[in-house]
């Protein structure tokens, strides 16, 4: 479960982001996301990849302070 939250958080903060940095270059009719829901689904991202974040790839777990997989 861990594993697919943490990648829906990928994809959810990078539309998010996305949507917020293309919003003058899409037509209005076209754009399915306010600049507000583009910020909750940012957040939402974010926070499924703290959620998952032991199953991320390590520079993106490094983000939130994962373990590197060193023992000693």
């Amino acid at each position: 479960m861990k594993l697919i939250l943490g990648w829906l958080g990928i994809c959810f903060a990078v539309l998010g982001v996305l949507s917020i940095g293309l919003q003058d270059q899409i037509p209005p009719e076209d754009n399915l996301l306010d600049v507000p829901e583009s910020i909750l689904l940012t957040i939402v991202g974010v926070f499924f990849m703290y959620v998952g974040r032991e199953y991320l790839p390590a520079g993106i777990g490094y983000l939130f302070g994962g373990d590197d997989g060193d023992d000693g």
